[in-house]
């Protein structure tokens, strides 16, 4: 359980990312995640700050501890998804979302809603053509 402090540190660090102020961001992060190494919130901040960064590589093991921490999370999925497609590695994104569809999450935050509808209906990409089965199953579970 976050004492104040921590919480503190934390609110601090998601203005200082929304500022755009990263490294500072995450000095405030890291310090939480050493006091509370199984708590999510750090370590899907740290990935998110990489992502912001364009860091992707640097981005995927902190999701994809999220995911073990927290597996329901629907963000921390779209975020791996993201950045697994971010370094074109379509096949490990793909798995990241029948992870999370087959596990039968219910979509509580629509974060995954409006990419179903854009990888369902993107019908120009040579790329998506191995993943049509996939994408259909997926568009009409949710659709």
């Amino acid at each position: 359980m976050r004492d104040r402090e921590m919480e503190l540190k934390l609110n601090r660090s998601i203005k200082l990312i929304n500022k755009g102020r990263y490294k500072e961001a995450l000095v405030l992060v890291r310090q939480v995640h050493q006091e509370f190494p199984e708590d999510y919130l750090p370590i899907a901040l740290m990935g998110s700050i990489y992502f912001l960064e364009q860091k992707f590589i640097n981005a995927l093991p902190y999701f994809e501890l999220v995911i073990v921490l927290k597996p329901e999370s629907e963000l921390a999925s779209i975020s791996l998804f993201n950045c697994y497609a971010s370094i074109h590695n379509l096949d490990k994104a793909m798995d990241e979302l029948l992870r999370f569809v087959n596990s039968n999450i219910e979509l509580k935050k629509d974060h995954y809603k409006p990419l179903i509808k854009d990888l369902y209906f993107e019908t120009d990409n040579p790329q998506l053509n191995k993943y049509k089965n996939i994408i259909n199953k997926v568009y009409q579970k949710y659709f």
